[in-house]
């Protein structure tokens, strides 16, 4: 058990973690004579790591980006992407042996999925706003019955 109440107190020791992962991340599209970075992109980054030591084992998201595809707008972007993430064995016995101890109520951890959408639009050379909008399935791992909605907005200047 994890959080036996007959224990030591003393959390067991592992040496040495790692982890495993790999990133893919290519222009599909670009428009004549389009810049650099101009026209879509797609990306995904997948890892894996030891479920006794890490909060997460396995991570996995992937989106799209759409660069200056807008004659009037070549500076914007817009971005939709998708997170998964699943809490490791370890973390989900923890709160398994929490609830059995009436330290904690349920539910255990389990995963975590996010949605997000972006846009960043150039106000003039130097300024961007970016309005975000994240819908988050399972936050915390599924502690709340309730998704959360989260809508941001991020200004940057560079002078």
């Amino acid at each position: 058990m994890l959080a036996n109440p007959a224990g030591s107190g003393i959390p067991a020791k592992h040496r040495g973690d790692f982890g495993i992962y790999g990133i893919i991340d290519q222009q599909i599209y670009r428009p004549q004579n389009g810049a650099p970075d101009s026209g879509i992109s797609v990306f995904s980054r997948a890892s894996l790591s030891p479920s006794d030591r890490n909060l997460f084992d396995t991570y996995i998201d992937g989106g799209i980006v759409f660069a200056g595809l807008l004659p009037s707008r070549p500076k914007d972007r817009f971005g939709a992407s998708v997170i998964y993430a699943r809490f490791a064995d370890g973390a989900r016995a923890f709160d398994q042996d929490q609830i059995n101890f009436g330290v904690m109520p349920g539910p255990v951890r389990n995963y975590e999925t996010n949605l997000e959408l972006t846009y960043i639009a150039m106000i003039v050379p130097g300024w961007t706003l970016q309005p975000d909008f994240q819908i988050i399935w399972h936050p915390s791992g599924g502690q709340s019955a309730r998704e959360a909605k989260v809508m941001s907005l991020r200004s940057v200047l560079k002078f």
